[in-house]
């Protein structure tokens, strides 16, 4: 995660969030291990913290924001017995949910959880990633590594007429999930 408004000075560090969805997957009937899927996925704690000091005193500075995910994903399916891994690629709309929170400590600056309306309503980006599942009767035990990529900033309001760049969102994720078959 990354942002381009924060001088190189500030130590970047991962900003750890969570995140829960819901998908479905259709495999093409001519093609079978070919297929598309398409979701809604909740994170919430994207965002960045900062480090670093100013006039020699300690800044400590957190932003962060949750957002609505539909991937619209295309599948290429592997099944090997009990053991199905599944990688996949595509397209990725993300709508910022609510208000960026912003805490900041130290070198004057105070604040926790001050809150500033998002100026955008969809960031563009991709996803992705590498699927293993484990057949489990009638459901699957899913291990996941995902990718997401988005190609335009997150935008914050700071005022009625000024807006800023914040983020743009590189978010590695690690999932654990159920997958039923219908």
């Amino acid at each position: 995660k990354e942002a381009s408004d924060l001088d190189d000075a500030f130590d970047k560090k991962v900003l750890p969030g969570f995140g829960a969805g819901l998908y479905a997957r259709w495999d093409l009937p001519i093609v079978p291990f070919l297929g598309i899927q398409s979701g809604l996925d909740f994170y919430a704690g994207n965002g960045i913290k900062f480090g670093g000091e100013i006039a020699g005193k300690k800044l400590s500075l957190t932003r962060s924001y949750n957002t609505l995910d539909i991937p619209v994903l295309v599948t290429f399916r592997l099944p090997l017995g009990l053991v199905k891994t599944t990688l996949y690629a595509g397209p990725n709309f993300s709508f910022p949910v609510g208000k960026v929170k912003v805490s900041a400590t130290g070198a004057g600056a105070e604040a926790d959880g001050d809150a500033f309306d998002m100026d955008s309503t969809m960031v563009f980006g991709m996803q992705a990633g590498i699927d293993t599942s484990l057949g489990l009767g009638p459901l699957d035990l899913v291990l996941g590594l995902r990718y997401i990529n988005d190609f335009t900033n997150t935008k914050m309001k700071i005022s009625e007429s000024v807006s800023e760049d914040f983020l743009t969102r590189r978010n590695l994720i690690l999932s654990l999930g159920v997958e039923f078959g219908f």
